[in-house]
């Protein structure tokens, strides 16, 4: 398996840093993960925003092809 740092068929940049913003002088990206701050400043992680992975710049999903509970579509 092949490895790639940029982001295959997309702007690397526009997809993951445009309109984001900054903190001490670097730019955040978006990563698609929800994680929550508590007030003891304590962290949650509630899992992905969505069902895609980016794997070596491909997104791929988690989710099968067909659900379980709909089996005449196998």
């Amino acid at each position: 398996m092949g490895s790639t740092d940029r982001l295959l068929n997309a702007d690397h940049k526009k997809v993951y840093f445009d309109g984001m913003p900054t903190y001490k002088g670097m730019n955040l990206r978006r990563h698609g993960d929800i994680i929550q701050r508590t007030v003891g400043n304590y962290y949650i992680v509630h899992g992905r925003a969505d069902d895609t992975m980016n794997l070596g710049g491909i997104k791929v999903t988690t989710v099968p092809k067909f659900p379980s509970n709909f089996p005449f579509l196998k």
